[in-house]
Protein backbone atom coordinates (compact mmCIF):
# COMPACT_ATOMS: atom_id res chain seq x y z
CA UNK A 1 0.00 0.00 0.00
CA UNK A 2 2.73 2.48 0.93
CA UNK A 3 4.60 1.72 -2.29
CA UNK A 4 1.45 2.39 -4.31
CA UNK A 5 0.93 5.65 -2.49
CA UNK A 6 4.55 6.72 -2.85
CA UNK A 7 4.53 6.07 -6.61
CA UNK A 8 1.31 8.06 -7.04
CA UNK A 9 2.58 10.93 -4.90
CA UNK A 10 5.97 11.26 -6.60
CA UNK A 11 4.55 10.94 -10.14
CA UNK A 12 1.96 13.68 -9.64
CA UNK A 13 3.77 16.01 -7.25
CA UNK A 14 4.53 18.71 -9.84
CA UNK A 15 0.97 18.69 -11.16
CA UNK A 16 -0.46 18.92 -7.64
CA UNK A 17 1.79 21.88 -6.86
CA UNK A 18 0.45 23.65 -9.95
CA UNK A 19 -3.14 22.98 -8.86
CA UNK A 20 -2.45 24.39 -5.39
CA UNK A 21 -0.69 27.40 -6.90
CA UNK A 22 -3.72 28.12 -9.11
CA UNK A 23 -6.12 27.81 -6.17
CA UNK A 24 -4.01 30.17 -4.08
CA UNK A 25 -3.75 32.53 -7.05
CA UNK A 26 -7.54 32.82 -7.18
CA UNK A 27 -8.49 32.68 -3.51
CA UNK A 28 -5.59 33.89 -1.33
CA UNK A 29 -4.76 37.59 -1.07
CA UNK A 30 -1.16 38.28 -2.03
CA UNK A 31 -0.66 34.91 -3.74
CA UNK A 32 -0.67 36.45 -7.23
CA UNK A 33 2.87 37.66 -6.54
CA UNK A 34 4.03 34.16 -5.57
CA UNK A 35 5.64 31.60 -7.83
CA UNK A 36 6.65 32.30 -11.41
CA UNK A 37 5.27 32.53 -14.92
CA UNK A 38 4.68 29.44 -17.03
CA UNK A 39 8.15 29.95 -18.49
CA UNK A 40 9.74 30.06 -15.02
CA UNK A 41 10.24 33.84 -14.64
CA UNK A 42 9.89 34.81 -10.99
CA UNK A 43 8.63 38.13 -9.64
CA UNK A 44 10.53 37.56 -6.40
CA UNK A 45 13.73 38.89 -7.97
CA UNK A 46 15.35 42.02 -6.57
CA UNK A 47 14.28 44.42 -9.33
CA UNK A 48 10.60 43.96 -8.40
CA UNK A 49 10.81 43.83 -4.62
CA UNK A 50 10.53 47.63 -4.18
CA UNK A 51 7.33 47.98 -6.20
CA UNK A 52 4.01 48.27 -4.35
CA UNK A 53 2.32 44.93 -5.04
CA UNK A 54 -1.25 45.58 -6.10
CA UNK A 55 -3.68 42.85 -7.17
CA UNK A 56 -6.57 43.33 -9.58
CA UNK A 57 -8.07 39.87 -9.24
CA UNK A 58 -10.16 39.58 -12.39
CA UNK A 59 -9.77 35.80 -12.60
CA UNK A 60 -11.61 35.23 -9.31
CA UNK A 61 -14.64 37.05 -10.70
CA UNK A 62 -14.74 34.79 -13.76
CA UNK A 63 -14.36 31.65 -11.65
CA UNK A 64 -17.20 32.88 -9.43
CA UNK A 65 -19.33 33.47 -12.53
CA UNK A 66 -18.99 29.82 -13.59
CA UNK A 67 -19.58 28.63 -10.03
CA UNK A 68 -22.67 30.84 -9.82
CA UNK A 69 -24.04 29.38 -13.07
CA UNK A 70 -23.65 25.89 -11.62
CA UNK A 71 -25.36 26.74 -8.35
CA UNK A 72 -28.29 28.21 -10.23
CA UNK A 73 -28.66 24.91 -12.10
CA UNK A 74 -27.20 22.16 -9.93
CA UNK A 75 -26.72 18.78 -11.57
CA UNK A 76 -28.28 15.76 -9.87
CA UNK A 77 -28.65 12.03 -10.43
CA UNK A 78 -31.64 10.67 -12.31
CA UNK A 79 -32.25 6.91 -12.41
CA UNK A 80 -33.98 5.37 -15.42
CA UNK A 81 -34.97 1.75 -16.16
CA UNK A 82 -32.25 0.05 -18.16
CA UNK A 83 -34.46 -2.68 -19.64
CA UNK A 84 -37.84 -4.35 -19.23
CA UNK A 85 -36.73 -6.09 -16.04
CA UNK A 86 -36.63 -2.74 -14.21
CA UNK A 87 -39.71 -0.63 -13.62
CA UNK A 88 -40.40 3.08 -13.71
CA UNK A 89 -41.70 2.83 -10.15
CA UNK A 90 -38.38 1.42 -8.90
CA UNK A 91 -36.42 4.13 -10.73
CA UNK A 92 -38.62 6.85 -9.25
CA UNK A 93 -38.21 5.31 -5.80
CA UNK A 94 -34.43 5.43 -6.17
CA UNK A 95 -34.64 9.05 -7.34
CA UNK A 96 -36.62 9.97 -4.26
CA UNK A 97 -34.27 8.08 -1.96
CA UNK A 98 -31.23 9.78 -3.47
CA UNK A 99 -32.79 13.24 -3.15
CA UNK A 100 -33.67 12.58 0.48
CA UNK A 101 -30.18 11.30 1.33
CA UNK A 102 -28.61 14.21 -0.58
CA UNK A 103 -30.54 16.76 1.48
CA UNK A 104 -30.21 15.00 4.84
CA UNK A 105 -26.45 14.60 4.55
CA UNK A 106 -23.80 17.02 3.29
CA UNK A 107 -24.68 16.42 -0.36
CA UNK A 108 -24.97 20.06 -1.34
CA UNK A 109 -21.76 21.05 0.44
CA UNK A 110 -19.88 18.05 -0.98
CA UNK A 111 -20.82 18.72 -4.61
CA UNK A 112 -20.42 22.50 -4.38
CA UNK A 113 -16.98 22.17 -2.80
CA UNK A 114 -15.84 19.67 -5.45
CA UNK A 115 -17.07 21.87 -8.30
CA UNK A 116 -15.41 24.97 -6.81
CA UNK A 117 -12.08 23.15 -6.57
CA UNK A 118 -12.42 21.85 -10.14
CA UNK A 119 -13.04 25.34 -11.55
CA UNK A 120 -10.31 27.16 -9.64
CA UNK A 121 -7.53 24.55 -9.53
CA UNK A 122 -8.70 21.77 -11.83
CA UNK A 123 -9.36 18.94 -9.36
CA UNK A 124 -12.14 18.38 -6.84
CA UNK A 125 -13.53 15.31 -5.10
CA UNK A 126 -16.29 14.10 -2.80
CA UNK A 127 -16.75 10.86 -0.91
CA UNK A 128 -19.73 8.53 -0.54
CA UNK A 129 -20.46 6.02 2.17
CA UNK A 130 -23.37 3.86 3.28
CA UNK A 131 -24.14 4.74 6.90
CA UNK A 132 -26.82 3.33 9.15
CA UNK A 133 -29.81 5.65 9.36
CA UNK A 134 -29.82 5.37 13.15
CA UNK A 135 -26.53 4.17 14.60
CA UNK A 136 -28.01 4.29 18.10
CA UNK A 137 -30.66 1.70 17.24
CA UNK A 138 -29.10 -1.79 16.89
CA UNK A 139 -32.31 -3.19 15.41
CA UNK A 140 -32.37 -0.67 12.55
CA UNK A 141 -30.49 -2.18 9.61
CA UNK A 142 -31.55 0.51 7.13
CA UNK A 143 -28.74 2.42 5.47
CA UNK A 144 -28.58 5.76 3.73
CA UNK A 145 -26.08 7.15 1.26
CA UNK A 146 -23.99 9.97 2.68
CA UNK A 147 -22.19 12.43 0.41
CA UNK A 148 -19.25 13.99 2.23
CA UNK A 149 -16.95 16.81 1.11
CA UNK A 150 -13.24 16.24 0.58
CA UNK A 151 -11.37 19.46 1.26
CA UNK A 152 -8.12 20.32 -0.51
CA UNK A 153 -8.12 17.11 -2.62
CA UNK A 154 -4.95 18.09 -4.48
CA UNK A 155 -3.01 17.31 -1.31
CA UNK A 156 -4.94 14.34 0.04
CA UNK A 157 -6.59 12.24 -2.72
CA UNK A 158 -4.57 9.71 -4.70
CA UNK A 159 -5.69 7.20 -7.33
CA UNK A 160 -4.17 4.16 -8.97
CA UNK A 161 -1.59 5.41 -11.49
CA UNK A 162 -2.68 2.77 -14.01
CA UNK A 163 -6.22 4.16 -14.19
CA UNK A 164 -7.02 6.43 -17.13
CA UNK A 165 -10.81 6.82 -17.07
CA UNK A 166 -12.22 10.21 -16.11
CA UNK A 167 -14.32 8.77 -13.28
CA UNK A 168 -11.53 6.43 -12.13
CA UNK A 169 -13.81 3.45 -12.58
CA UNK A 170 -10.77 1.43 -13.67
CA UNK A 171 -8.77 2.22 -10.52
CA UNK A 172 -7.87 -0.77 -8.36
CA UNK A 173 -6.97 1.33 -5.33
CA UNK A 174 -7.34 4.86 -3.99
CA UNK A 175 -6.44 6.75 -0.85
CA UNK A 176 -7.92 9.73 0.93
CA UNK A 177 -5.75 11.30 3.59
CA UNK A 178 -6.82 13.43 6.52
CA UNK A 179 -4.91 14.97 9.40
CA UNK A 180 -5.28 14.58 13.15
CA UNK A 181 -3.62 16.44 15.97
CA UNK A 182 -1.13 14.32 17.94
CA UNK A 183 -3.41 14.53 20.97
CA UNK A 184 -6.48 13.34 19.04
CA UNK A 185 -4.45 10.55 17.40
CA UNK A 186 -3.23 9.30 20.77
CA UNK A 187 -6.76 9.35 22.19
CA UNK A 188 -8.22 7.49 19.19
CA UNK A 189 -5.38 5.00 18.69
CA UNK A 190 -3.49 4.76 22.01
CA UNK A 191 -1.60 1.61 21.05
CA UNK A 192 -0.50 2.79 17.60
CA UNK A 193 2.71 4.42 16.44
CA UNK A 194 2.67 8.05 15.28
CA UNK A 195 5.08 7.20 12.48
CA UNK A 196 7.25 9.65 10.58
CA UNK A 197 8.62 8.15 7.40
CA UNK A 198 11.50 9.34 5.25
CA UNK A 199 13.28 8.03 2.18
CA UNK A 200 16.34 6.98 4.14
CA UNK A 201 14.73 4.27 6.24
CA UNK A 202 11.63 3.08 4.39
CA UNK A 203 11.86 4.24 0.78
CA UNK A 204 8.79 6.42 1.22
CA UNK A 205 9.08 10.14 0.50
CA UNK A 206 5.97 11.39 2.26
CA UNK A 207 6.30 12.69 5.81
CA UNK A 208 3.35 11.17 7.67
CA UNK A 209 4.00 12.92 10.96
CA UNK A 210 4.84 16.52 11.84
CA UNK A 211 4.88 18.29 15.21
CA UNK A 212 1.44 19.75 14.47
CA UNK A 213 -0.36 16.95 12.61
CA UNK A 214 -0.40 13.22 12.00
CA UNK A 215 -1.72 12.04 8.66
CA UNK A 216 -3.98 9.02 8.39
CA UNK A 217 -4.93 7.37 5.12
CA UNK A 218 -8.31 5.87 4.27
CA UNK A 219 -7.20 3.17 1.83
CA UNK A 220 -9.62 1.59 -0.66
CA UNK A 221 -8.77 -1.54 -2.60
CA UNK A 222 -10.72 -3.44 -5.24
CA UNK A 223 -10.34 -7.21 -5.10
CA UNK A 224 -11.59 -9.63 -7.71
CA UNK A 225 -12.83 -12.65 -5.77
CA UNK A 226 -14.38 -15.93 -6.80
CA UNK A 227 -17.93 -16.35 -5.54
CA UNK A 228 -20.15 -19.43 -5.73
CA UNK A 229 -23.70 -18.76 -6.95
CA UNK A 230 -26.59 -21.16 -6.49
CA UNK A 231 -29.92 -21.10 -8.32
CA UNK A 232 -33.12 -22.17 -6.53
CA UNK A 233 -36.59 -22.83 -7.89
CA UNK A 234 -40.02 -22.97 -6.27
CA UNK A 235 -41.77 -26.07 -7.69
CA UNK A 236 -45.20 -24.57 -7.08
CA UNK A 237 -44.83 -21.13 -8.64
CA UNK A 238 -41.91 -21.95 -10.91
CA UNK A 239 -40.07 -18.81 -9.81
CA UNK A 240 -36.28 -18.93 -9.60
CA UNK A 241 -33.78 -16.95 -7.51
CA UNK A 242 -29.98 -16.75 -7.45
CA UNK A 243 -27.98 -16.24 -4.26
CA UNK A 244 -24.28 -16.01 -3.48
CA UNK A 245 -22.50 -17.64 -0.56
CA UNK A 246 -23.11 -14.79 1.87
CA UNK A 247 -26.79 -14.42 1.03
CA UNK A 248 -27.51 -18.12 1.25
CA UNK A 249 -26.31 -18.31 4.87
CA UNK A 250 -29.22 -16.21 6.09
CA UNK A 251 -32.00 -17.95 4.16
CA UNK A 252 -30.87 -21.56 3.74
CA UNK A 253 -33.33 -22.80 6.39
CA UNK A 254 -36.17 -20.88 4.75
CA UNK A 255 -35.35 -22.40 1.38
CA UNK A 256 -35.30 -25.93 2.78
CA UNK A 257 -38.53 -25.47 4.74
CA UNK A 258 -40.26 -24.03 1.70
CA UNK A 259 -39.40 -27.08 -0.37
CA UNK A 260 -37.25 -25.07 -2.77
CA UNK A 261 -34.97 -27.14 -4.92
CA UNK A 262 -31.47 -26.20 -6.07
CA UNK A 263 -31.27 -26.36 -9.84
CA UNK A 264 -27.64 -25.37 -10.37
CA UNK A 265 -24.52 -23.67 -9.13
CA UNK A 266 -21.43 -22.08 -10.60
CA UNK A 267 -18.42 -19.99 -9.60
CA UNK A 268 -18.06 -16.45 -10.92
CA UNK A 269 -15.71 -13.51 -10.38
CA UNK A 270 -17.04 -10.52 -8.50
CA UNK A 271 -15.66 -7.08 -7.61
CA UNK A 272 -15.49 -6.31 -3.94
CA UNK A 273 -14.17 -3.19 -2.22
CA UNK A 274 -12.24 -3.18 1.04
CA UNK A 275 -11.44 -0.14 3.15
CA UNK A 276 -8.96 0.28 5.99
CA UNK A 277 -7.18 3.02 7.91
CA UNK A 278 -3.39 3.17 7.94
CA UNK A 279 -0.65 5.36 9.31
CA UNK A 280 2.90 5.58 8.09
CA UNK A 281 3.87 2.38 9.90
CA UNK A 282 0.87 0.10 10.39
CA UNK A 283 -2.81 -0.57 9.90
CA UNK A 284 -4.89 1.37 12.38
CA UNK A 285 -7.98 -0.52 11.22
CA UNK A 286 -7.64 -3.65 9.14
CA UNK A 287 -9.33 -3.53 5.71
CA UNK A 288 -12.98 -4.52 5.83
CA UNK A 289 -15.40 -5.10 3.04
CA UNK A 290 -17.75 -2.17 2.41
CA UNK A 291 -21.04 -2.14 0.45
CA UNK A 292 -20.88 -1.78 -3.30
CA UNK A 293 -18.46 -2.72 -6.04
CA UNK A 294 -16.85 0.67 -6.67
CA UNK A 295 -14.40 2.92 -4.85
CA UNK A 296 -16.61 5.64 -3.36
CA UNK A 297 -14.28 8.56 -4.15
CA UNK A 298 -15.82 10.64 -6.93
CA UNK A 299 -13.35 12.93 -8.77
CA UNK A 300 -14.40 16.15 -10.49
CA UNK A 301 -12.02 17.67 -13.03
CA UNK A 302 -11.80 21.03 -14.75
CA UNK A 303 -9.72 20.39 -17.86
CA UNK A 304 -8.04 16.98 -18.06
CA UNK A 305 -5.83 15.50 -20.75
CA UNK A 306 -2.89 13.15 -21.25
CA UNK A 307 0.28 14.54 -22.85
CA UNK A 308 3.56 12.60 -22.99
CA UNK A 309 1.81 9.81 -21.06
CA UNK A 310 1.33 12.22 -18.16
CA UNK A 311 -1.99 13.35 -16.77
CA UNK A 312 -2.43 17.11 -17.12
CA UNK A 313 -5.06 18.93 -15.05
CA UNK A 314 -6.00 22.60 -15.25
CA UNK A 315 -8.69 24.86 -13.92
CA UNK A 316 -10.16 28.03 -15.34
CA UNK A 317 -7.37 30.21 -13.93
CA UNK A 318 -4.34 28.39 -15.33
CA UNK A 319 -4.20 29.94 -18.81
CA UNK A 320 -4.84 33.49 -17.58
CA UNK A 321 -2.37 33.59 -14.68
CA UNK A 322 0.48 35.06 -16.73
CA UNK A 323 -1.74 37.82 -18.12
CA UNK A 324 -3.02 38.60 -14.62
CA UNK A 325 0.53 38.73 -13.26
CA UNK A 326 1.55 41.10 -16.05
CA UNK A 327 -1.39 43.40 -15.41
CA UNK A 328 -0.63 43.46 -11.68
CA UNK A 329 2.97 44.36 -12.49
CA UNK A 330 1.96 47.15 -14.88
CA UNK A 331 -0.46 48.67 -12.38
CA UNK A 332 2.16 48.47 -9.63
CA UNK A 333 4.75 50.17 -11.85
CA UNK A 334 2.32 52.97 -12.72
CA UNK A 335 1.46 53.45 -9.05
CA UNK A 336 5.14 53.50 -8.16
CA UNK A 337 5.84 56.15 -10.81
CA UNK A 338 2.89 58.21 -9.61
CA UNK A 339 4.31 58.33 -6.08
CA UNK A 340 7.80 59.35 -7.15
CA UNK A 341 6.85 63.07 -7.54
CA UNK A 342 9.59 63.82 -10.03
CA UNK A 343 11.86 61.02 -8.95
CA UNK A 344 13.02 60.47 -12.53
CA UNK A 345 15.12 63.71 -12.41
CA UNK A 346 17.67 62.51 -9.86
CA UNK A 347 20.93 64.54 -10.16
CA UNK A 348 24.36 62.91 -10.38
CA UNK A 349 26.79 65.00 -8.30
CA UNK A 350 30.15 64.93 -6.55
CA UNK A 351 29.91 63.39 -3.09
CA UNK A 352 31.34 66.56 -1.51
CA UNK A 353 28.82 68.81 -3.23
CA UNK A 354 25.92 67.97 -0.89
CA UNK A 355 26.66 67.81 2.86
CA UNK A 356 25.12 65.11 5.02
CA UNK A 357 22.27 67.27 6.33
CA UNK A 358 21.14 68.19 2.83
CA UNK A 359 21.53 64.61 1.63
CA UNK A 360 18.93 63.54 4.19
CA UNK A 361 16.45 66.12 2.89
CA UNK A 362 16.94 64.96 -0.70
CA UNK A 363 16.72 61.24 0.21
CA UNK A 364 13.40 61.68 2.02
CA UNK A 365 11.72 63.88 -0.60
CA UNK A 366 9.23 61.14 -1.62
CA UNK A 367 8.32 60.33 1.99
CA UNK A 368 7.92 63.84 3.44
CA UNK A 369 6.91 65.59 0.20
CA UNK A 370 8.69 68.96 0.98
CA UNK A 371 7.71 72.15 -0.85
CA UNK A 372 11.36 72.68 -1.89
CA UNK A 373 14.75 70.98 -1.78
CA UNK A 374 17.51 73.00 -0.02
CA UNK A 375 20.99 73.55 -1.38
CA UNK A 376 24.12 75.52 -0.30
CA UNK A 377 26.54 77.71 -2.16
CA UNK A 378 29.74 76.06 -3.38
CA UNK A 379 32.90 77.26 -1.67
CA UNK A 380 36.57 76.71 -2.31
CA UNK A 381 39.20 75.61 0.18
CA UNK A 382 39.58 79.13 1.51
CA UNK A 383 35.84 79.44 2.19
CA UNK A 384 35.16 81.84 -0.64
CA UNK A 385 31.88 81.36 -2.52
CA UNK A 386 32.52 80.12 -6.03
CA UNK A 387 28.92 79.41 -7.03
CA UNK A 388 25.98 81.17 -5.41
CA UNK A 389 23.08 78.92 -4.31
CA UNK A 390 20.03 79.53 -6.45
CA UNK A 391 17.15 77.71 -8.07
CA UNK A 392 18.95 75.75 -10.72
CA UNK A 393 16.12 73.56 -12.04
CA UNK A 394 12.83 71.91 -11.22
CA UNK A 395 12.12 68.18 -11.06
CA UNK A 396 10.19 67.18 -14.19
CA UNK A 397 6.75 65.56 -13.96
CA UNK A 398 6.67 61.77 -14.18
CA UNK A 399 5.65 60.56 -17.62
CA UNK A 400 4.12 57.16 -18.19
CA UNK A 401 5.85 55.45 -21.12
CA UNK A 402 3.48 54.95 -24.09
CA UNK A 403 4.47 51.28 -24.25
CA UNK A 404 3.33 50.80 -20.65
CA UNK A 405 -0.11 52.27 -21.37
CA UNK A 406 -0.55 50.06 -24.43
CA UNK A 407 0.61 46.96 -22.57
CA UNK A 408 -1.82 47.64 -19.72
CA UNK A 409 -4.72 47.86 -22.16
CA UNK A 410 -3.59 44.68 -23.89
CA UNK A 411 -3.35 42.63 -20.69
CA UNK A 412 -6.90 43.58 -19.70
CA UNK A 413 -8.17 42.43 -23.09
CA UNK A 414 -6.09 39.24 -22.89
CA UNK A 415 -7.57 38.27 -19.53
CA UNK A 416 -11.07 38.85 -20.90
CA UNK A 417 -10.38 36.70 -23.97
CA UNK A 418 -8.74 33.85 -22.04
CA UNK A 419 -11.32 33.59 -19.27
CA UNK A 420 -14.35 34.41 -21.43
CA UNK A 421 -15.24 37.43 -19.31
CA UNK A 422 -18.72 38.84 -19.66
CA UNK A 423 -19.15 41.04 -22.72
CA UNK A 424 -22.44 42.45 -21.50
CA UNK A 425 -21.00 45.09 -19.18
CA UNK A 426 -20.00 47.49 -21.96
CA UNK A 427 -22.74 46.54 -24.38
CA UNK A 428 -25.07 49.39 -25.43
CA UNK A 429 -28.76 49.06 -24.68
CA UNK A 430 -29.89 49.09 -28.31
CA UNK A 431 -28.20 45.84 -29.33
CA UNK A 432 -30.39 43.39 -31.23
CA UNK A 433 -31.79 40.34 -29.47
CA UNK A 434 -29.96 37.97 -31.83
CA UNK A 435 -26.66 39.59 -30.90
CA UNK A 436 -27.38 39.21 -27.18
CA UNK A 437 -28.26 35.53 -27.68
CA UNK A 438 -25.03 35.02 -29.62
CA UNK A 439 -22.99 36.56 -26.78
CA UNK A 440 -24.76 34.36 -24.22
CA UNK A 441 -24.01 31.27 -26.33
CA UNK A 442 -20.31 32.15 -26.44
CA UNK A 443 -20.30 32.68 -22.68
CA UNK A 444 -22.01 29.31 -22.13
CA UNK A 445 -19.28 27.49 -24.05
CA UNK A 446 -16.72 28.75 -21.51
CA UNK A 447 -18.52 27.01 -18.64
CA UNK A 448 -19.93 24.03 -20.55
CA UNK A 449 -16.83 21.89 -20.14
CA UNK A 450 -17.04 22.21 -16.35
CA UNK A 451 -20.78 21.49 -16.30
CA UNK A 452 -20.28 18.45 -18.53
CA UNK A 453 -17.49 17.10 -16.33
CA UNK A 454 -19.67 17.59 -13.25
CA UNK A 455 -22.42 15.62 -15.00
CA UNK A 456 -19.94 12.76 -15.58
CA UNK A 457 -19.02 12.79 -11.90
CA UNK A 458 -22.66 12.75 -10.79
CA UNK A 459 -23.30 9.84 -13.16
CA UNK A 460 -20.47 8.01 -11.41
CA UNK A 461 -22.11 8.78 -8.07
CA UNK A 462 -25.36 7.32 -9.40
CA UNK A 463 -23.57 4.12 -10.42
CA UNK A 464 -22.15 3.78 -6.91
CA UNK A 465 -25.60 4.32 -5.40
CA UNK A 466 -27.11 1.65 -7.66
CA UNK A 467 -24.51 -0.89 -6.56
CA UNK A 468 -24.96 0.06 -2.90
CA UNK A 469 -28.55 -1.05 -3.23
CA UNK A 470 -27.71 -4.13 -5.27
Amino acid sequence: MLCNFDNAWSATQDMREQIIEAQRFVRVSGAQWEGSTNAGYSFDEGRFEHYPRFELNKIARECDRIIGEYRQNRISVKFRPKDDKASEALAEKMNGKFRADYQETSGGEACDNAFDDAVTGGFGCFRMCADYEDEMDPSNEQRRISLLPVYDPATCVFFDQDSKQYDRSDAMWAMEMFSMTPKAFEAEYPDSIAASLSRDDTGTQYDWSTPDAIYVGRYYEVRIEKVKLTAWRNPVSGETAIYDEEQIKDIVDELNDGAFEMIGERTVKKRRVYCGLLSGAEWLEEPKRIPGEHIPLIPVYGRRSFVDNQERIEGHAAKAMDAQRLENLMVSMIADNATQAGGDGIPVVDVDMIPGTLATHWAERNKKRPAFLPMVSLKNKNGDITAQAQVSSYTPPTQMPPALAGLLQYTGTAIQQITGASQLENMPSNVATDTVDSIFNRMDTQSYIYMDNMAKSMRRAGVCVAFYGA
